[in-house]
Parts: C-alpha cells; structure tokens; sequence
C-alpha cells in the first residue's frame, strides 16, 4: 500500500475514486438527480490517473484514498444539508466503523453526538 497524496496516509481501504463515485452517483440519482452532473465535476477537480496502489474493484491505479475522495464530496454537499446525514450515513466510512463497533459490542450511540450538529 502507498500513501494517499491528499492526506499523506497510508492508502487502507483502496477502493478508487471512480468506483466510489459510482456509487454515490447511484445514490444521488434517487434523492437529487440533478446533482450528477455537478458531482461529476467535483469529482474531475481531484482526479488523478496514476499511483502505485491498485484499486480492489476495478484494478485501476489509484494515489487519493477513499477517506479523501468522500470528504471532498462531503464538502460540496454542504451546500445542500438536507442530504448530509443520509450521505455520512451511507459513504462516512470512518463513523461507518465506528458504528459497526458500537453494533457489535452492544453499546449505545448518541446518534446526535456522532453525526454532528443536524444543522450546518
């Protein structure tokens, strides 16, 4: 694994920035098609063909981590905050594993604390 050149961390999920895309261009097509096309843009902003660590998808090479790619997006969707909490709940995958925790060992969640202010 490399690192990502974005965040200079090592690349542990390395699923690329299209293959996530996809998937987030699934999602908006149900909730907020108009938004694809921008999303598309966004994406085209940090795009980078090239890096030493393959994609597990699709094999294509990939140097910007999925942490990063999704962050970028997040920060675009602030603009429309009625879609951040189904976003984060779906492509956070930080708070993702951290909720898979609290699932599995049983523990209770503040769902308020954990997600952040409902307000942006």
């Amino acid at each position: 694994m490399n690192d990502c050149i974005m965040c200079n961390e090592v690349v542990t999920n390395p699923v690329c920035m299209n293959c996530v895309e996809k998937e987030v261009e699934a999602w908006l097509s149900e909730v907020r098609p108009a938004l694809v096309e921008e999303l598309k843009a966004k994406t085209e902003e940090i795009e980078i063909s090239f890096g030493d660590t393959n994609c597990i998808l699709c094999n294509d090479k990939m140097c910007i981590c999925t942490y990063c790619y999704t962050n970028h997006i997040f920060n675009w969707l602030k603009k429309y905050p009625e879609l951040i909490i189904e976003f984060r709940m779906i492509f956070d995958i930080k708070k993702n594993i951290k909720l898979y925790e609290c699932r599995v060992s049983n523990k209770s969640l503040d769902v308020d604390a954990f997600f952040g202010p409902k307000t942006l």
